[in-house]
């Protein structure tokens, strides 16, 4: 079309005909309205297909566009002096950043189902960016009438501005803290970089709030406490995000062992740098600071500060990205593995299998391969080096069960794969084994179970990986307005737009994270829903079937169990274990009567294990403590029914 676009020109001497214009006239003005009229049609009944993981990609291209293109747009004119002189590119330059927070324009998703690559993605991105993109176009247009502006313009402003997100970022953040701490997940892996990181936003928060409060224009005590405060959050976030990012790709493509191994070195990194950043600051570029009045405090110590800060963002934004990468490749890498490996088993699947009259015995070996083809911490959908932390469900008195038995072998899983290389001897091994051990054996309490189909939950990939695509473009709005500072270009609008977006993204982080961590289903959604059940359906207990209309199949295995398992899996299993302040006598864990099942060959895989779980609760063989729920493969407490127990239940 372009082509006969250029012949048209040569045949008519630069003149279309009269009719010939306004049919193509029509044709270009239908165009936009009937590409946005396909966007809508095919958005109807696609929207319950963006939920969870699959927004994650959606979201990066809104952000990219969003964010990313103007402030690369503008960056990119003021570079090539684009301008006749420097009043033209920097008015050619700011023009540019609002040219980038334009909506996505719709050819874009007519090209996308003209060649049938991902319509419903591209459509759902190009919808949602739309209305993202309306009011920071419109924000930007208002702020490009704004130049040569001085501090004392939006100094107070930003004062008042930073003071109030502090506030807010420091309640969510105190928030998170409280719920990794009952919640248990202080010690755990990927949890404890969380923390450290909510921590360091704690500390950035609590700087700006004793920066806008104290009296921080004289060279006093006031003025370098509330700059430790201040550095050691903002750059702790930032190095702290790097951390979590490689914590997350070491989890998936080495082994919790190895990231174990690190946590040493990861702490001083992120604890000791911004130390020592925050001491050589404070030693040596004070003559910098102007004390004549507040600003921002990012740059108190003006280029020498912002140098530090660009470096520091640089090198966490671009190990957060490549973590995020590489670990989105191995993911896929893993996945096309997994289909293989699955397509390979089920040729085999009709294979006869041999039946036994009795139980086989298996030696520890058998169940270590059992529970690592089967079991929670080696299911398809997780990644290789992934060990289940959370399988030492509480405190319980000194025993060798199941447990120990379950992460003794996966353990050595994990070791082994930690020890893949040539050079990997048995005694690495064996330290790999230790350092689980001791990782699966700290204090921990029984989880509520959200879904027993999820193994990411416990990890809490996603939300992490949210996290991360959140302050990673955090960093890039940083990186953009440090870059602004160094180069000392005039203070205009756009600036003043970045500079509060910043402090969005920056000291607001808190209420961030606390949107995705802070509402935590085991401690806060789950009791809340089922106080709602309780009340909505007057019930408090889990309603178990009539005796008379337990089912054949529940009475055979119920009578077979007490027959002859039922006093082996009282030795094995039944122990006094505390919960918090409370200790329960003679129970055990869910998961760990899913791992006897496997043992002792009742069951060929904990899914199987799980039936056999609830045939044994409907026929009122085992029961929940509080009868509150059904038998789950999860580190819920259950007992033993005497026969005087069941009796009363059955009435």
């Amino acid at each position: 079309m372009t082509t006969l676009g250029i012949v048209g020109n040569l045949v008519f001497h630069q003149q279309l005909p009269i009719v010939l214009e306004g049919i193509l006239k029509v044709f270009g003005s239908a165009f936009s309205a009937a590409a946005l009229f396909l966007l809508g049609l095919r958005m109807v009944g696609q929207m319950h297909q963006f939920q969870g993981a699959n927004l994650v990609i959606p979201c990066i291209l809104i952000c990219v566009k969003c964010l990313v293109l103007p402030i690369v747009t503008r960056e990119f004119v003021a570079i090539i002096d684009a301008g006749a002189d420097a009043n033209e590119t920097v008015d050619l330059s700011n023009f540019g950043f609002l040219y980038g927070t334009f909506p996505t324009a719709p050819g874009v998703f007519v090209y996308a189902t003209h060649f049938g690559v991902d319509v419903d993605l591209v459509a759902s991105a190009v919808t949602a960016g739309t209305f993202l993109s309306a009011p920071l176009m419109f924000i930007s247009a208002k702020m490009l009438t704004l130049t040569n502006l001085s501090p004392s313009n939006y100094i107070q402003d930003l004062d008042s501005f930073l003071f109030d997100i502090s506030i807010i970022s420091l309640i969510a953040t105190a928030w998170v803290i409280g719920i990794f701490i009952v919640g248990r997940k202080c010690n755990k892996i990927p949890h404890f970089f969380t923390l450290c990181l909510v921590i360091s936003q704690f500390l950035g928060c609590f700087g700006v709030i004793l920066w806008s409060s104290l009296g921080c224009c004289e060279k006093t005590w006031q003025l370098y406490l509330q700059f430790i405060f201040i550095s050691l959050g903002v750059f702790g976030s930032r190095l702290w995000t790097a951390l979590l990012a490689l914590s997350l790709y070491f989890l998936r493509t080495r082994s919790l062992c190895f990231v174990l191994k690190l946590r040493p070195w990861f702490v001083g990194i992120g604890w000791g740098i911004p130390a020592i950043i925050a001491t050589v600051l404070l030693s040596t570029v004070d003559t910098e600071t102007d004390h004549a009045q507040k600003s921002d405090p990012n740059f108190q110590y003006g280029q020498t500060q912002a140098i530090v800060a660009v470096v520091i963002l640089i090198s966490s934004f671009l190990v957060t990205v490549t973590s995020l990468i590489m670990q989105q490749r191995y993911g896929k890498k893993y996945n096309e593995y997994q289909s293989l490996r699955i397509d390979d088993e089920s040729d085999h699947a009709s294979d006869p299998v041999p039946t036994q009259s009795t139980p086989p015995v298996l030696d520890i070996e058998d169940f270590g391969h059992i529970l690592r083809r089967n079991g929670r911490a080696r299911q398809p959908e997780e990644t290789t080096g992934l060990l289940n932390p959370e399988i030492s469900a509480a405190e319980d008195l000194p025993n060798a069960s199941s447990t120990d038995l379950y992460s003794a072998s996966d353990a050595e899983g994990g070791a082994t794969e930690f020890c893949s290389s040539p050079n990997c001897d048995v005694t690495k091994q064996q330290q790999c084994v230790q350092i689980v051990k001791r990782y699966n054996s700290s204090p921990s309490e029984p989880e509520e179970a959200i879904s027993p189909s999820d193994p990411h939950e416990e990890y809490q990939i996603l939300r992490h990986i949210v996290l991360l695509l959140i302050l990673s473009c955090s960093m890039f709005v940083g990186i953009a307005l440090c870059m602004w500072t160094i180069i000392v270009e005039r203070v205009s609008g756009i600036y003043l737009e970045l500079l509060f977006f910043d402090g969005v993204l920056n000291y607001g982080q808190g209420f961030l994270v606390c949107m995705i961590f802070g509402f935590d289903n085991k401690l806060i959604v789950s009791p809340i829903m089922k106080r709602w059940r309780q009340f909505w359906d007057g019930a408090k207990s889990l309603g178990l079937p009539h005796s008379d209309a337990i089912s054949p199949e529940t009475k055979l295995t119920c009578e077979q169990f007490r027959t002859y398992h039922m006093n082996k899996c009282i030795a094995d299993l039944v122990r006094d274990k505390r919960r918090r302040l409370k200790t329960y006598r003679s129970v055990f864990v869910g998961s760990d009567l899913v791992n006897w099942l496997i043992m002792v060959g009742l069951a060929r895989d904990r899914l199987e294990a799980q039936r056999y779980g609830r045939h044994l609760v409907d026929g009122r063989v085992i029961k929940h403590i509080k009868s509150e729920y059904h038998f789950h493969d999860q580190p819920y407490f259950y007992t033993f029914l005497t026969s005087e127990n069941t009796s009363n239940v059955s009435s």
